[in-house]
């Protein structure tokens, strides 16, 4: 029996030298047939890619400043850059590409389409089996630390391939600027319906003030009453401004619904449910006792105060439960749709609706503390009451009426 005996580096060294020729030969070949490949028959693929910059926004607030609605903040889109990049690459977006720039003949070869054409698939069949494949072939990520997204797509015409990927873009920033206008339009519609009646109803009451002060010679009210007067004309002012929010908020609504075709009476019963569902109630309750809290609690603290600021938590804490409630709601009651463009708007509906009960648990906060003010007033004198309610009155308008023209020149 042979002894067994160690393969060392020279015994691998010296066998690889004796097979050289047959190594290189391999290689040589190797490189040759690699070479007649990608110059002679694979057909070479070119990628284009372009960036589009995504407007950023957020969620819409949920302030009680009648700015926030008339700057547009209630219109700012809450999709983040993953929904926009499924918007980029939906159906409607590509679809839409694919019919512009005619690419059933320019991506499918002229013989396989005729044949699927022959045996019974229609254009429409094409462009959706188009679609599938663009969308395979695209490349659509979110540039670190930025709001920009790349989107890349490749095909053996480097020609085409950027004009694909250049329609994408464009026909995404066209979707996106429709909207924007639609948002603007139904900005100033408000403005504009809003305007005269709160001008007139300014007027009135200037007219009634002058006309009490001329009757009465009492032009001022004293230290007490002229500090009551400045606690009412801010509460007065937030109430005026949170029944305007909750008159926007309608017309939001109203415009995302329009968007939803085919779901507006499905829609309206669901907000019908709302109305009356305990938890939802519960919330809104619980919104206006907050409300009223801290607004007591900010006459003795200042805004930070742990206690203010902790009640301060607690009421955010609280719209964030009434938000997800209502999306709750709405989405176990209303069927999805699989277009991400109608899935966006859907979502915009739900935070609008949240945004809508929290306006209506403004109004009622603040006409609870405007009644409080009011039990007060009614221990000065007659005469006195008389001017500070006037006074209130106008300048409450006055504020609301202010905020409305700036808001048409901007």
């Amino acid at each position: 029996m042979d002894s067994e005996r160690e393969l060392t580096l020279a015994d691998i060294l010296l066998a690889f030298r004796r097979r050289m020729k047959i190594f290189w030969t391999v290689f040589i070949l190797t490189v040759v047939a690699t070479g007649i490949y990608l110059f002679f028959i694979a057909e070479p693929t070119y990628e284009a890619s372009a960036r589009v910059k995504v407007q950023g926004g957020g969620a819409p607030r949920l302030g009680l400043s009648v700015e926030s609605i008339l700057s547009g903040s209630l219109f700012s889109s809450s999709a983040g850059l993953q929904d926009e990049i499924e918007i980029l690459k939906s159906r409607t977006n590509i679809m839409s590409v694919i019919e512009k720039l005619d690419l059933v003949h320019k991506l499918i070869d002229e013989k396989d389409l005729e044949t699927a054409l022959n045996e019974g698939r229609t254009m429409d069949d094409m462009k959706v089996s188009l679609y599938s494949t663009i969308v395979n072939e695209l490349v659509i990520s979110p540039v670190k630390n930025s709001n920009i997204i790349e989107v890349k797509f490749s095909c053996e015409d480097p020609k085409l391939a950027s004009e694909v990927v250049n329609e994408i873009v464009q026909s995404y920033m066209n979707f996106s600027e429709t909207i924007a206008k639609r948002q603007i339009t139904l900005r100033k519609q408000f403005i504009d319906e809003q305007l005269p009646a709160v001008e007139l109803d300014l007027k009135k009451a200037e007219e009634a003030l002058t006309k009490f002060k001329e009757e009465t010679n009492i032009y001022d009210a004293d230290t007490q009453a002229k500090s009551l007067l400045d606690l009412m004309i801010t509460m007065s002012s937030k109430l005026e401004e949170a029944k305007i929010q909750v008159d926007m908020s309608e017309k939001t609504l109203e415009f995302y619904t329009a968007q939803l075709e085919g779901l507006e009476q499905d829609l309206k019963d669901v907000r019908d449910s709302l109305t009356f569902d305990p938890i939802v109630l519960q919330l809104k309750s619980k919104l206006i006792n907050l409300q009223v809290e801290i607004a007591g609690l900010k006459e003795t603290y200042t805004e930070n105060n742990p206690t203010v600021l902790e009640k301060q938590r607690e009421l955010q804490e609280t719209k964030s439960q009434l938000e997800t409630e209502v999306a709750r709601i709405m989405s176990s009651k209303i069927r999805k749709a699989s277009n991400p463009v109608y899935q966006q708007v859907f979502q915009n509906l739900i935070t609008g609706e949240a945004q809508r009960l929290v306006h209506e648990t403004q109004v009622e906060a603040y006409q609870k503390l405007l009644d409080d003010l009011q039990k007060q007033l009614a221990k000065l004198p007659y005469l006195e009451q008389r001017l500070i309610g006037l006074q209130r009155e106008y300048m409450a308008k006055q504020t609301v009426y202010q905020t409305l023209v700036q808001a048409q020149y901007e």
